[in-house]
């Protein structure tokens, strides 16, 4: 892993845990765990410092987490440890990409048989970010996009999953909300889920309030025009097999 990849973990620690304080990873949590009430065997794409890996350990979930930085790994890991014995139990990471997945990964993933797959707030490491030229957002744009198809064609060739939920962060005035559901719901139909055996309704799109921290805060107390008195929200994308 590079030195740039290196700094990812520690660029994200303190917005997960300001997640986690305020309930947000409890809410994707129940949403899901509504849906699986007798088997919460899932796969998570993406566990960042492990702050929603355990959150899912201690609601009773069995994760087999699909994570290539080594340091997100070894970081949540860690924070399993500190959350107890039986949640270390519940997890099991694996070395892979989704959007590149081997053999031996997609094996154990179909031995493993989950009933759903998540991807939650997928973070873009440094070399994604920082990459030269274009439109700000662009790069980590594309890296979500590329992302979130591979969480969903995972989810396809997996036989006994049934859901696949996706979140990700925005920031919009919250009277604006409904727009955003129908935006949210037009790049998954035709971007993530295009062609693949899962639907998605506005019904299963959801938005949620974002705490803003101290920094967010005040810039965005700065914010004038059509984005005056926007909030961040965490949106959810809830899609089933058909």
């Amino acid at each position: 892993m590079s030195a740039v990849t290196d700094t990812f973990p520690a660029r994200w620690a303190d917005e997960a845990a300001w997640y986690t304080r305020h309930g947000d990873y409890g809410w994707l949590t129940e949403a899901l765990a509504a849906l699986l009430p007798n088997d919460l065997r899932i796969v998570e794409v993406g566990c960042g410092v492990g702050e929603s890996t355990v959150v899912l350990a201690r609601a009773g979930f069995s994760v087999l987490v699909i994570e290539p930085l080594a340091a997100c790994r070894i970081e949540a890991a860690r924070r399993l440890a500190e959350a107890g014995p039986e949640c270390v139990a519940r997890i099991t990471f694996v070395d892979a990409d989704v959007t590149a997945l081997p053999e031996a990964a997609r094996a154990q993933l179909l031995d493993f048989d989950p009933r759903a797959v998540v991807c939650w707030l997928a973070g873009a490491p440094d070399e994604v970010t920082a990459l030269p030229g274009g439109r700000p957002g662009e790069g980590v744009a594309r890296h979500r996009e590329a992302m979130q198809r591979g969480c969903a064609e995972l989810a396809a060739s997996l036989p006994g999953v049934l859901f696949l939920q996706i979140a990700d962060r925005t920031v919009m005035p919250w009277a604006a909300k409904d727009i955003g559901r129908d935006l949210t719901l037009r790049v998954q139909q035709q971007l993530v889920l295009k062609d693949l055996p899962f639907s998605l309704s506005k019904a299963d799109t959801l938005f949620r309030k974002l705490t803003p921290t101290p920094h967010e805060a005040a810039t965005l107390g700065k914010l004038s025009g059509p984005m005056r008195g926007a909030i961040p929200l965490l949106g959810m994308a809830l899609a089933r097999r058909i």
